[in-house]
């Protein structure tokens, strides 16, 4: 990207008041670089010290404003997407079974939307993608040193400095993702490819000693179809979009045809990643999450309001699977658990939003294929995918919901960036 066709978010116009404008640029770019960097890098950390990495990702995510006032302002304003979820969160303290909880949930969810639209606006979409994948990577080096493994299906799964095997895989997958577009970005340096690089040969590794099947599956099916896509960059845009189409119904077709076979043939694959025909007890989450949807159908519970301790139904679950604990769970599926919180309103919402986004990135590819935006597609699609198995989306202080939310504003404003 030449610097003089950056757009008005990327523009380093505040920095350029003291003369010197390449320097300044450099000392900017890098600045935000780092911040990005510590922002995603704390909320790895926050199975180890919670409050610690939410101090830090505040800071860092914060300092922008300090800095670059208007850029960072603009983009807090830049995108009304993920605001209109913390809006109906904010309204369900009102219906909320536990008004008091989902009142902290909701500001807590607000600052990570802002921290996600200030960091989109400050930093470009080539280097937050190497921040993330450079985060990624210090967490599992971390991860590395605590050595912490789990016992699944007979066998021992690596989980690192998360507090579950199916973290500790997702994380792998994304970075694999993030790593193998840097790699075939040339806006990186040699030693940013050289580091993306080293990621690619190295995360199928540790997938496979993470042993889950919900990160690997993903991503076995997005890696190809974005590369494929990515080699018809020279194509009309009407043939791109028959493309992307044939690629999500593909990808349709494939999920629908395992989700139709799970007893047999796929539910061997599952067996051999330490799951059984029931996903590891999601059967028993599932059919219980239907039952208490009858609860209060239209609005839910409230946000964050369903597990906590003395709620009879959420005591039940627990018990079930013998977490002593009494916490740290969910239905292990995005939409039941949009439901049991928000109802049916909240996950038309949901729906609304998520459908929006996928429109955006879809557009994004086809008006301005670069790296970064296969990778945000790439990564949406994995949510997609992921959505049904896993909760990690519209949720706070969640690196998911952070890029989901980055890739919200940059696939908004992707008409003012050229490749």
């Amino acid at each position: 990207m030449s610097l003089s066709h950056i757009p008005t978010e990327y523009s380093t116009a505040e920095s350029h008041t003291n003369g010197a404008a390449a320097a300044n640029f450099i000392s900017v770019a890098s600045f935000t670089w780092i911040l990005c960097f510590i922002s995603f890098a704390s909320l790895l950390f926050v199975s180890l010290s919670q409050t610690l990495a939410v101090f830090v990702f505040l800071v860092a995510s914060a300092l922008p404003v300090l800095f670059l006032p208007t850029r960072a302002l603009r983009a807090l304003f830049g995108d009304w997407l993920p605001w209109l979820f913390v809006a109906l969160v904010i309204l369900s303290i009102s219906w909320s079974d536990e008004p008091e909880l989902t009142t902290k949930y909701a500001i807590e969810l607000a600052l990570t939307v802002a921290a996600a639209l200030i960091l989109a606006g400050v930093v470009e979409p080539h280097s937050l993608l190497s921040a993330v994948m450079v985060a990624f990577l210090a967490a599992d080096v971390a991860g590395l040193f605590v050595g912490r493994f789990a016992m699944n299906a007979g066998a021992m799964a690596m989980i690192g400095i998360f507090g579950s095997k199916n973290a500790f895989s997702a994380v792998q997958a994304y970075l694999f993702l993030a790593s193998f577009w840097v790699l075939l970005s040339a806006k990186h340096s040699i030693w940013m490819r050289s580091l993306a690089l080293m990621s690619v040969l190295v995360c199928p590794l540790l997938l496979v000693a993470g042993r889950s099947a919900d990160a690997v599956a993903p991503l076995v099916v997005v890696i190809p179809i974005t590369f494929l896509l990515f080699l018809t960059n020279r194509w009309p845009p009407l043939s791109r979009i028959l493309v992307i189409l044939a690629g999500i119904f593909l990808v349709i077709l494939i999920f629908g045809t395992a989700f139709a076979f799970r007893d047999t043939l796929f539910g061997q694959l599952l067996i051999i990643t330490g799951k059984d025909v029931t996903l590891s007890g999601r059967d028993y989450l599932w059919l219980r999450a239907g039952a208490l949807i009858n609860q209060n159908p239209l609005l839910g519970t409230g946000y964050g309001a369903f597990w906590v301790q003395g709620n009879p139904y959420a005591e039940e679950i627990w018990a079930h699977f013998q977490n002593t604990g009494r916490g740290g769970f969910n239905f292990h599926n995005q939409w039941y658990d949009m439901v049991i919180a928000v109802g049916y309103v909240g996950l038309s919402v949901a729906l609304f939003i998520v459908l929006i986004v996928n429109i955006r990135t879809v557009w994004w590819i086809v008006r301005n294929p670069s790296a970064e935006s296969y990778f945000f597609f790439g990564f949406i699609w994995m949510l997609n995918m992921r959505s049904f198995l896993e909760t990690e989306n519209f949720a706070l202080f969640s690196t998911s919901w952070m890029l989901f939310v980055a890739a919200s504003y940059y696939a908004r404003v992707n008409k003012r960036l050229r490749s």
